[in-house]
């Protein structure tokens, strides 16, 4: 059972050199990018149409343009992260410029038919921001992050380790003096930590970057005003890069042999995949727009590149050893199943003056799938936690607009579901944005304004090990958005 156990947090624990669920849930999640109308009314566009943003979500949307168009959505992040680790605060900011959206659409009115508009889209769209800084600050006096390196060193042999085999990371725990063998039998596999007493000063911080993004190649069509069609193929992209430093001190002498540990983990992941979503709107009456899409689930082709470095410096029968290894640079090719989206919204229009929409959206994030480039059996572990931990997520998007003369005025609400089960430590990880903004529009142009709040509590382990604890991460970004847009 012991050894179960051990191998257990092996597997849950090594994010730097193992793809797993973490990965899959972050590549199928999306939040609220796109123009600063989209992200004024919260999203909530599906059977409103006419707006470029709208489209990713509902490729419908295309359908009910009349003119032209082309625009552009350059945006403000700013995002701090707060954290409560061990009955000790602190927090980490950042900022950071990027563009959610940018469309051209091109509509061609068609004469004598029922048909009586047809476009043709080409768009990007930011599905998700990656960028944050995260800090992590404490005296632990229940576990060591060398403990995370006992439970990771599982399964390596003690002669393998004393003769410059086994995993990186094991290997440069042990020479580095940080863990020791349970046993000092050469076939020994089990490991400990090297330290007796706890009560070190523990630091992470962690930055990350990239963006996950919708290029997509959509077709719309109007039939007499009434029904719209739409259907569209994605490009999806990801970029994302992750830096961690991990430091362990001990200033108060608890331990009686550590001076520091300190820890780098890096890694990038890119790679892309193609979806496909189909879409309508129909319009029930004058005041009542209804709307619907499916988006098949996307595979991606991902690679990861990852690497990290571990000092140490640690007092043995009253001398100082320093030890500085690096890992080698490694690379892994796989693919992640994202889940299948389903997409229903309505609309109620008010004598084309003002309107309040509602969307719901289903994604089963328990279908979500890891895989390597020839089979699933690699990550049946993985797997298995997926079915263990995620659920169905229900998200509610809400979103109105008032207009008087050139102006309109919007504000927005969004719930996305946390998407992990009831009974695991993030059951209420849900995320709520509040949102607010101002268009002008002057026919053949347009400019519009948003702002966005979205924020998020979590719970994260620093590392995997017996008595560790989690740390609350609030998670808050504020978003500012300007649309620039001509009609033709």
């Amino acid at each position: 059972m012991k050894n179960y156990i051990l191998f257990l947090l092996l597997t849950i624990s090594i994010t730097i050199t193992a793809q797993n669920e973490n990965d899959a849930l972050r590549y199928s999640q999306e939040s609220i990018y796109g123009t600063a109308k989209y992200t004024a009314m919260g999203g909530s566009l599906s059977a409103l149409g006419g707006e470029t943003s709208a489209i990713s979500d509902n490729p419908a949307a295309l359908g009910m343009f009349i003119y032209s168009e082309l625009n552009i959505t350059p945006s403000l992040h700013y995002t701090k992260n707060d954290v409560s680790f061990l009955n000790t605060s602190s927090f980490a900011e950042r900022f950071n410029f990027n563009f959610n959206n940018f469309a051209y659409i091109s509509t061609q009115e068609i004469e004598n038919s029922d048909w009586k508009f047809i476009s043709l889209g080409f768009s990007y769209k930011r599905n998700n921001n990656f960028y944050s800084n995260t800090s992590v600050h404490a005296f632990n006096k229940k576990s060591s992050i060398t403990d995370y390196f006992a439970n990771a060193s599982y399964g390596n042999t003690l002669d393998d380790l004393q003769n410059g085999k086994g995993t990186d990371i094991a290997y440069n725990s042990y020479n580095n003096y940080l863990i020791d063998p349970l046993s000092e039998d050469k076939n020994n596999i089990e490991y400990i930590s090297h330290f007796k007493n706890y009560g070190e000063e523990q630091s992470q911080y962690i930055k990350k970057k990239g963006q996950k993004g919708d290029y997509a190649l959509s077709l719309g069509a109007n039939y007499n005003n009434q029904l719209y069609l739409g259907a569209s193929v994605s490009m999806m992209n990801i970029n994302f890069i992750y830096s961690s430093i991990f430091q362990e001190t001990d200033p108060n002498n608890k331990t009686k042999s550590l001076n520091k540990i300190i820890y780098k983990e890096n890694y990038t992941t890119k790679g892309s995949g193609i979806g496909a979503k189909i879409g309508l709107i129909y319009k029930a009456l004058s005041w009542l727009r209804l709307g619907a899409a499916v988006h098949t689930p996307v595979k991606y082709e991902l690679t990861d590149n990852y690497w990290y470095d571990t000092y140490s410096s640690i007092k043995i029968d009253n001398k100082n050893i320093i030890s500085d290894i690096n890992s080698d640079i490694n690379f892994f090719d796989y693919h992640i199943k994202t889940p299948m989206k389903l997409v229903g919204a309505v609309s109620f229009i008010f004598q084309k003056k003002a309107s309040i929409n509602i969307e719901y959206n289903y994604m089963d994030y328990s279908k979500m799938q890891l895989s390597t480039m020839t089979s699933s059996s690699e990550f049946d572990n993985s797997n298995n936690k997926i079915n263990e931990l995620f659920k169905a997520s229900h998200n509610i998007k809400l979103g109105g607009e008032y207009r008087w003369k050139n102006l309109s005025f919007r504000a927005g609400a969004v719930f996305l579901d946390s998407p992990y089960k009831k009974s695991t430590i993030n059951k209420n990880a849900f995320t709520l944005v509040y949102s607010s903004g101002i268009g002008l529009n002057y026919n053949l142009f347009y400019m519009d304004f948003a702002m966005s709040y979205t924020q998020r509590n979590s719970y994260y382990f620093p590392y995997e090990a017996n008595n560790i604890e989690a740390y609350k991460l609030r998670e808050n970004l504020y978003q500012f958005v300007i649309t620039t847009g001509f009609r033709f």
